[in-house]
């Protein structure tokens, strides 16, 4: 298992994130934190409304002995598969300039000696000037990996949170 993926702390917002001045309806949006350079390594799952206010999100944190449990099983093996691809798939230039992987979806991971993040159209910035295109079978394996981390952290996740829900902003700006 490669060292990287064993301390990545792993970002996904899925659902109302590229947009303009006024974006659509409200969309359900899902996200989740995996944290595997924490000690001990936590997991944590957001659903809510496509809003600012951090009280509507439904927020849910892993239990630590479901997070061991899962650790060598699932979740290592997804994000050794996820470092790996990233290694491989081009980002927007400049950063929110344009959705290359047309899914509304947010992605970020930080590990030693690697970063990784993309961030759909924000619907003010001007079209990607980046002449790399992702092929459509990392389109659809970027896809498939956001979507499988998303369901992995809400099996997980059952615990509500403590205190008032997080805010949206955690999952885009995640602890270094």
């Amino acid at each position: 298992m490669e060292a990287t993926a064993t301390a990545a702390t792993i970002a996904v917002v899925q659902g109302g994130v590229a947009g303009g001045f006024l974006g659509p309806a409200p969309l359900p949006r899902r996200a989740c934190l995996l944290d595997l350079a924490a000690h001990p390594p936590t997991v944590r799952s957001l659903r809510g409304p496509r809003t600012r206010k951090s009280s509507e999100f439904a927020a849910k944190r892993a239990p630590a002995d479901a997070v061991a449990a899962a650790a060598n099983g699932l979740i290592l093996p997804l994000a050794t598969d996820l470092v790996a691809l990233l290694r491989t798939l081009p980002t927007e230039d400049p950063p929110g300039s344009d959705d290359l992987y047309d899914c509304d979806t947010f992605v970020s991971l930080t590990a030693p000696g690697f970063t990784w993040r993309n961030l759909p159209n924000q619907g003010c910035a001007p079209a990607s000037i980046n002449a790399s295109r992702p092929t459509p079978d990392q389109v659809d394996r970027f896809r498939d990996l956001a979507g499988r981390l998303l369901d992995l952290a809400e099996s997980l996740a059952t615990e509500p949170e403590e205190g008032p829900a997080p805010s949206y902003s955690l999952f885009y700006h995640p602890p270094a």
